[in-house]
């Protein structure tokens, strides 16, 4: 069986970058092979899932569910294959919203990184992309590029 080569993407939207960074830092630690695309607003969410057709969009509601609400249908309308919706928050009526928006995930934060994680793969998996946790091995002495020194573990 082979390797399915369509590329996997992902976007985190997030109106703290701070976050967006560390959520985008986790998506690329747990899925080397998945390119995790950002935005920081309702425009570059909208402009990333037109340009970039990502299989799964991650979501924080805390800051405007009517901006949850026109990234959702921005996704049902979408040409491409409609992407995932993973909803992200610590509202009280996040599962209404969850179900409301027609999500494939809902994940309370403050959130572990397997949660994360399994949410992330079950969205691409229901996009017809497999994501398995990919284990990254460091790369060889011939791998390396010139000059780049070796760290020695006593």
């Amino acid at each position: 069986m082979h390797a399915d080569r369509r590329p996997k993407r992902v976007l985190v939207v997030n109106h703290n970058s701070e976050i967006t960074l560390l959520l985008q830092l986790a998506l690329v630690d747990a899925f080397p092979s998945v390119t995790a695309l950002t935005a920081t607003n309702e425009a570059q969410a909208l402009h990333a899932i037109r340009e970039k057709a990502p299989q799964a969009v991650i979501v924080a509601v805390e800051d405007s569910p009517a901006e949850a609400r026109r990234i959702a249908t921005a996704l049902r309308e979408s040409p491409e294959r409609p992407a995932r919706l993973i909803l992200m928050g610590n509202r009280p009526d996040l599962a209404t919203l969850d179900r409301e928006l027609g999500a494939s995930a809902c994940v309370r934060r403050p959130a572990r990184a397997v949660e994360l994680e399994m949410a992330v793969r079950e969205a691409l998996e229901e996009s017809g992309l497999p994501a398995q946790r990919e284990e990254v091995r460091p790369p060889s002495r011939a791998e390396q590029p010139r000059g780049a020194r070796r760290t020695q573990h006593r």
